[in-house]
């Protein structure tokens, strides 16, 4: 007897890739939701979700499930009284960086096998630095939030990327 296929057999039944797909999504929406801070653990625990979200799920999803985190972060500030505006202007770049970052995370190009996560990283980093410095200059959002959208963001997925791996 093959105890070693039992075994796999009963961690599948156990956890069906669907399940698994609305676990990870309600960890998208529930994590920012419930913890604010410190943005490097909230950060690196929620890119890590996306990870491993966009490779539970089709591709046709990973919109949606790019936009629940920063949709959680609107709702718990309307909730508890944190509530920015400069967070729904900056929601539609956030969810773009998210999208582009899972995308590449799960790209099929064999080129990119051994540098996808840090590459994932940088242009999330990019698309969010360049769209917070775009609404800051067009005086939109304050100056300052740009740098919450540079290193730490950087770090974060990068930080999310390798523990998704693991």
């Amino acid at each position: 007897m093959n105890f070693e296929r039992i075994q796999t057999i009963a961690i599948e039944t156990v956890m069906d890739s669907k399940t698994k797909e609305v676990l990870l999504t309600l960890g998208l929406v529930v994590i920012p939701f419930v913890w604010s801070g410190p943005q490097l653990l909230v950060g690196s625990v929620v890119n890590m979700l996306l990870c491993l979200t966009a490779a539970n799920s089709q591709p046709k999803s990973w919109w949606i499930k790019a936009a629940l985190p920063s949709l959680a972060v609107v709702a718990r500030g309307g909730l508890f009284s944190s509530f920015t505006p400069y967070l729904l202007y900056l929601w539609p770049i956030i969810t773009l960086g998210n999208w582009v970052f899972m995308s590449i995370g799960q790209s099929k190009l064999k080129v990119l096998a051994k540098i996808k996560l840090p590459v994932a990283a940088i242009t999330k980093m990019v698309i969010l630095m360049t769209g917070a410095t775009v609404l800051a200059q067009l005086k939109i959002i304050p100056g300052a939030m740009v740098g919450s959208m540079g290193i730490i963001q950087l770090v974060t997925a990068l930080i999310g990327g390798m523990l998704a791996a693991l």
